[in-house]
């Protein structure tokens, strides 16, 4: 996930739209082996709950000054019956692991570190990579927790994000 950037980075991130075929290039999403969908019974109350998602996905970039180049593997999901509903633009939660590629520390971040609420760095804000790489939206959260290795080359990330988007 690359958090909220400077109004400077993003200007570069809009006009460039080779950084956008790149990224496009190298993220992808797909069923997760054995994750199909299904559909939640009903309970004995009668409440039904909606489809549960699981797609994997995979996203490498350069978030420059905030934590450096990373290739990031993970899962979004939506289970509305564990509290993280959401549809296929909103909603849902994703569960990742970012690694450097450079095989140095990644920037801004402390070996050990774990935090809730406000991601480490100038951004203080995430932003998902499911949503940003695979569907082409902004879906940005401060409802998170994160966990950074003791070598500190890659952390992992668990970000729930509401319903409305």
């Amino acid at each position: 996930m690359i958090p909220t950037r400077a109004a400077g980075f993003a200007a570069v991130l809009l006009t460039s739209s080779a950084f956008l075929g790149a990224a496009a290039g190298t993220a992808s999403a797909s069923p997760g082996r054995g994750a199909k969908p299904s559909l939640e019974g009903a309970l004995s109350n009668g409440v039904h709950y909606a489809k549960l998602t699981s797609v994997k996905f995979e996203a490498s970039y350069d978030a420059e000054n905030y934590y450096g180049p990373v290739r990031c593997l993970g899962v979004h999901q939506t289970n509305e019956k564990r509290g993280y509903p959401g549809t296929e633009t909103t909603g849902g939660r994703d569960v990742e692991r970012c690694t450097s590629t450079t095989g140095k520390p990644l920037v801004n971040m402390t070996p050990g570190e774990e935090g809730h609420g406000s991601f480490p760095g100038p951004a203080n804000i995430w932003e998902s990579d499911y949503f940003l790489f695979i569907k082409g939206l902004s879906r940005r959260t401060y409802d998170m927790t994160y966990k950074v290795s003791a070598n500190g080359k890659s952390f992992k990330l668990v970000a729930y994000y509401n319903e409305e988007g």
